[in-house]
């Protein structure tokens, strides 16, 4: 049973920890019992009688330890529980922000499967759990009156229950960057490659993806949205290479066909018709191409008729850029450009910068203007790891032209320049441009 009191000059804790050394002891109990003992060696503590519930007797232990003036009216009786412990609980140290809106009412998951780590996640963020072991006995009580909470007047006894302990908590650590490794190989395993002949047993519901992934559904859907996914039946599939483009395909038919009425812009409706019949697409696919790359036309307000859509041409150079280059290795820049030109549609001219991140550019006097398939998607995801390989690939990189490849790697906050400063080693031009060369060693 320990008492808790507010007392001048002495802030209140909300927590009583036990203290290994004496010295470090500076509660009021530990104030008061050591001034009783001092002062009444030869009084035993029977002559107050029983302090539980007691506030007569309680006042009367101050007395005698020369503390009672120091009382400012309520006083705190800590007390155990019978039987003890009452429950088990598993303390969570977080952020503020976090427990701000864990008070507003925003709801919170635990995730992670039997060989993975627990993770804690909020809609958007996603938290590592871990267990923390503390020298410190942590004593747990409902409610506890602490600073300006505790009432003044004369002396009354309030019971505080502790219903258990606890030296053990879980810490949280944001977690900054959210692999897509794990949720890309997890989708390819059921990409949808044909709607005629689709029998994939493997699908993914929402709720199944978030519990074998680890992350907030809010990083998830940022995921889902980069990438060609789509919901079919309440189950997210992957868009395979050859079906995106029968319909990438029908898209540019559809915008030909157009362009003889002098018109770029097509429908829902002129889509679906440029497709062929014999397969009944899902609207899902169609508002994925129309979506992912079209930009849609101004209407004026109180425009009827459907939704139109002009060609996007960044996303549409990059989509059929990334059917043409594995297929040959170091192609011929112009003869590239050339075989890009017949499957874009009419207007759609490629920009080299389109294809950042994706492809790289090579002159030499012997073969010429090159380009060669070298996607980030495709690289390790560890720091060091993919830096070691991109300056195996060329000796030297601009910060634009590393932009592409190092940008998805970053953590949450994290300057571009500052990690290239972290992990690189730069030489500076005459004329001031810095070029990154080489991995720093650890």
């Amino acid at each position: 049973m320990d008492s808790f009191v507010k007392r001048d000059k002495r802030p209140s804790m909300p927590v009583i920890k036990e203290h290994k050394k004496r010295k470090e002891q500076d509660d009021f109990l530990s104030v008061a019992s050591r001034k009783f003992e001092a002062s009444n060696k030869d009084v035993g503590v029977d002559i107050i009688g029983e302090l539980k519930d007691n506030l007569e007797n309680v006042v009367d232990y101050f007395k005698l330890s020369k503390e009672f003036e120091n009382i400012k009216g309520e006083i705190q009786q800590f007390q155990f529980v019978s039987p003890f412990p009452a429950k088990n609980y598993r303390l969570i140290e977080m952020p503020h922000a976090l427990l701000e809106a864990f008070e507003r009412g925003e709801s919170f998951t635990l995730r992670g499967g039997a060989d993975d780590n627990a993770v804690l996640c909020s809609a958007t963020r996603t938290y590592g759990v871990q267990e923390t072991e503390t020298s410190n006995t942590l004593i747990l009580t409902p409610k506890i009156s602490i600073g300006d909470q505790v009432c003044g007047g004369l002396p009354s006894l309030t019971v505080r229950e502790i219903p258990t302990m606890a030296r053990h908590y879980l810490e949280l650590k944001e977690q900054l960057f959210v692999s897509k490794t794990r949720l890309r190989d997890i989708f390819r395993v059921n990409e949808l490659t044909d709607c005629l002949t689709d029998q994939c047993d493997t699908k993914w519901t929402l709720d199944e993806l978030l519990d074998r992934v680890g992350i907030s559904e809010g990083e998830l859907m940022e995921l889902i949205d980069e990438w060609p996914v789509v919901m079919i039946e309440g189950s997210y599939r992957w868009l395979s290479t050859s079906l995106r483009a029968e319909l990438l395909d029908g898209a540019v038919e559809a915008i030909d066909d157009q362009c003889l009425a002098a018109d770029r812009s097509i429908t829902h409706d002129l889509l679906r018709g440029a497709l062929p019949d014999r397969v009944k697409y899902p609207d899902v696919l169609l508002e994925w191409v129309l979506q992912s790359h079209f930009n849609p036309v101004d209407r004026e307000e109180g425009a009827s008729g459907p939704p139109s859509y002009l060609a996007a041409p960044r996303p549409f150079c990059r989509s059929r850029a990334r059917q043409l280059l594995p297929l040959v290795k170091n192609y011929p820049a112009a003869e590239f450009e050339q075989k890009l030109e017949k499957i874009v549609p009419i207007g759609v001219l490629l920009s080299w910068e389109y294809l950042d991140g994706l492809a790289l550019r090579t002159t030499s006097i012997t073969q010429g203007e090159r380009v060669e398939y070298f996607a980030a998607d495709d690289l390790p995801e560890a720091p060091r790891e993919r830096l070691g390989l991109l300056f195996s690939t060329r000796a030297g990189w601009s910060i634009d032209e590393i932009a592409p490849y190092v940008t998805p790697i970053l953590p949450r906050g994290t300057a571009l320049q500052s990690f290239l400063h972290q992990h690189c080693r730069a030489d500076t031009g005459a004329n001031g441009t810095k070029t990154y060369c080489a991995l720093k060693p650890l």
